[in-house]
């Protein structure tokens, strides 16, 4: 299987996040609203890796 390159680092909707370390491998993908959490009072986006890819890529500074 070929390795994809159009990956989360390279999205329109991915947001690295350096809360955790300097040189951060993940982030969120904002494609979706938040999900809710049906327990709780809170939501999230989903935390994904720089090298996920999925079938709604779009080039970052693309239109969203």
């Amino acid at each position: 299987m070929a390795t994809p390159t159009n990956t989360c680092e390279d999205c329109h909707f991915f947001e690295l996040d350096y809360s955790e370390d300097t040189e951060a491998s993940t982030g969120i993908c904002r494609r979706y609203p938040p999900n809710a959490i049906a327990a709780d009072v809170s939501s999230f986006w989903p935390t994904v890796d720089i090298d996920d890819w999925c079938g709604e890529y779009q080039v970052s500074g693309g239109p969203a």
